[in-house]
């Protein structure tokens, strides 16, 4: 029994986002990293919620090829949007600097989209939380490009950065989302794939 909850325990994370292997490690979770190799750009969607979820599940059935039925596969993408506006992540300096100003005393929605597979059986499904900046001042914004933080991250920033902590003011919805990953529903899909595969 315990030679089975230990492989029940273990996932292939379809995402190179350390702070998504973190956030499983956490929770007891072994992490093999397969990052997909597809380009992003070829993915539209009119809303965010249906770019997050379409772009989940690309990753997922582009690793899921790769391994037999009954290996949990879990892949999430994660976008911030202000308005009408996607903010994914930053290319360069000029870019970063003009998300954070955008986000900069205003609510913004940071959307995730998660897939979870075993081969036979996979869930596809988003959350979003609503995050409240700060005014950040010019010299806050500069500090922290500094740091090289906002590249590899949607929005140019994030929450659990030393800096990033201190630009929120107030979130509305589930934190680790925002760190990229919905732990409470995501745990709660795995354990519905799982006890459907038992």
């Amino acid at each position: 029994m315990a030679q089975r909850e230990n492989k029940m325990n273990e996932l292939i994370l379809a995402s190179g986002s350390p702070r998504r292997k973190t956030l499983l490690e956490n929770y007891g979770f072994k992490i093999t990293v397969v990052k997909p190799e597809f380009d992003e750009a070829l993915v539209k969607a009119d809303m965010p919620c249906e770019l997050v979820t379409k772009l989940a599940l690309a990753k997922n059935r582009r690793v899921r090829g790769s391994y037999p039925n009954g290996v949990l596969i879990l892949s999430a993408d994660t976008v911030v949007a202000l308005g009408n506006r996607v903010l994914g992540k930053p290319r360069d300096e000029h870019e970063a600097r003009g998300m954070l100003e955008l986000l900069s005393d205003n609510t913004h929605m940071v959307f995730t989209g998660v897939c979870v597979s075993d081969g036979a059986l996979e869930s596809v499904f988003y959350e979003c939380s609503d995050v409240t900046f700060y005014k950040l001042s010019a010299s806050q914004i500069e500090r922290y490009i500094a740091t090289g933080s906002p590249f590899d991250k949607a929005g140019g920033y994030g929450i659990q950065d030393d800096m990033g902590i201190g630009f929120v003011k107030n979130v509305s919805g589930e934190l680790s989302n925002v760190i990229g990953l919905p732990m409470g529903k995501t745990i709660g899909e795995i354990e519905k794939l799982q006890g459907v595969r038992k």
